[in-house]
């Protein structure tokens, strides 16, 4: 694995902590390359769909010695998770990985799939596994560096600055919680502030040996185009059937 020197052209100009939210994409590796931070943190989403457990067992102990418990599968591409590996290699800075639960477990419990108006998934196992690292962590608002380029940077518009979680149970009535609401991050774009497209990034990783996976993120995910998902068919499908079933 080749060694790269971090950029430097992003100073702090506060005295906010800096977390990046890596996604094993191509976007987000670029930023772990080129702007330092405080913490870089992975979200691991897992299925229980042992077929989908790699079977390198070196590599399946590495996993497992992330997360810290067992490895039980995921909806994500397996390259996914060899890159957020081999980029800790890479850019000689830790990766912390964290899980929440299973997809199987959350269907279950919300008698629902996650769908475009109910996106629970990200939040259930992406954002609140990262929330409550940070609550352990941090405890303050803190500067979150997020993957956006400037061919995408409308996303900047709906990023949300605040999470609603569940404070507490109410001991009478079934699912009662009491809510509340935090401010916990202040959203960092510097690929939309200095102008970064997709040609950029694509052309920074050519010559790269990070192996990057077609598709990153949950392969079944409904955001993905038709023909992303038929692509994933052929790549994944026994991801695609679990989804099926599901």
């Amino acid at each position: 694995m080749e060694s790269l020197e971090l950029c430097n052209n992003t100073r702090q100009t506060d005295t906010l902590k800096s977390v990046l939210s890596l996604s094993g994409g191509k976007t987000s590796s670029f930023m772990a390359v080129h702007y330092p931070v405080d913490y870089r943190v992975f979200a691991l989403v897992q299925i229980e769909e042992p077929k989908t457990i790699p079977s390198d067992k070196g590599f399946l102990r590495a996993i497992e010695k992330k997360i810290k418990k067992p490895f039980v599968g995921t909806p994500e591409d397996i390259k996914t998770l060899r890159v957020v590996l081999d980029l800790e290699q890479l850019i000689g800075e830790p990766i912390t990985w964290l899980t929440g639960p299973t997809f199987d477990e959350l269907i279950i419990a919300r008698s629902a799939l996650p769908n475009k108006a109910m996106r629970f998934c990200t939040t259930e196992m992406k954002m609140y596994p990262i929330f409550k690292w940070w609550y352990k962590t941090i405890g303050e608002v803190c500067k979150m560096g997020v993957g956006y380029r400037l061919d995408e940077q409308e996303r900047c518009d709906v990023f949300n600055e605040k999470i609603k979680y569940r404070a507490a149970q109410n001991t009478f009535g079934h699912k009662r919680y009491k809510w509340k609401e935090v401010k916990w991050r202040k959203g960092w774009f510097p690929l939309v502030e200095e102008g970064i497209t997709r040609p950029a990034i694509n052309n920074f990783w050519e010559d790269k040996s990070l192996d990057f996976p077609l598709s990153s993120n949950c392969q079944i995910c409904f955001w993905k185009s038709p023909e992303e998902l038929s692509q994933n068919w052929q790549e994944n499908p026994i991801i695609m059937e679990w989804a099926a079933r599901k």
